[in-house]
């Protein structure tokens, strides 16, 4: 998943023209497949001229992108044990997370990860500045 950041003139409630800077997340396999399906897909839905200021690569263990318009990141630690020494080890990982709200996309994690063979721990659960996500059609439902 690739994480861009655009800008663009919107017209506000007043009619006024502002600038405004949106985070989106676009399924891509390259910061320039992104940036192009940034510009594809989002050129038609505002008005004026899109201006790409950033795309990077952000990883994620799972998408669990079920319900809603508000999306969450769920940062987990990955509890294991190591063999030899027998310490307990954390290894973090990050979820993206959709909701209509704090509690939908919690819950929503929590069902995600009801299958999961891992033992694990939810260091932090917060709503992050993405508008959207916007999967490729190839990978929808996986």
């Amino acid at each position: 998943m690739y994480e861009v950041k655009v800008s663009y003139e919107k017209t506000d409630e007043n009619g006024k023209q502002k600038k405004v800077k949106e985070v989106y997340m676009f399924d891509a396999v390259s910061v320039t497949d992104a940036e192009t399906r940034a510009i594809g897909t989002l050129s038609n839905l505002v008005e004026g001229e899109l201006e790409v200021k950033s795309a990077k690569e952000v990883k994620y263990a799972e998408l669990f992108l079920k319900d809603g318009d508000k999306y969450y990141e769920a940062k987990c630690s990955i509890i294991t044990i190591d063999e030899k020494s027998g310490k307990e080890k954390k290894t973090p990982i990050c979820y993206l997370v959709s909701g209509y709200d704090f509690d939908s996309a919690l819950k929503s994690f929590k069902e995600g990860m009801k299958g999961s063979m891992m033992d694990w721990e939810l260091e932090s659960f917060k709503l992050t500045k993405i508008v959207e996500v916007f999967i490729s059609e190839e990978n929808e439902g996986e």
